[in-house]
């Protein structure tokens, strides 16, 4: 049981957006998580991983 409200959680946005295109919401604060720099072979994994991401996203809509 947590004895005090969390604080870390980001707000939902309040309004639904009202048209039909896809809106994607994407957090960055697990970055934060990160107490020491990365290896450069995780460097280019996370890199190669975002750029496909958002290519098939880009390529959905």
């Amino acid at each position: 049981m947590q004895s005090r409200p969390i604080t870390l959680l980001f707000p939902v946005p309040t309004s639904e957006p009202d048209d039909d295109r896809l809106h994607v919401y994407m957090s960055m604060g697990h970055g934060q998580a990160f107490a020491e720099a990365l290896p450069p072979l995780v460097c280019d994994l996370w890199v190669t991983y975002v750029q496909s991401s958002f290519t098939t996203v880009c390529a959905a809509s």
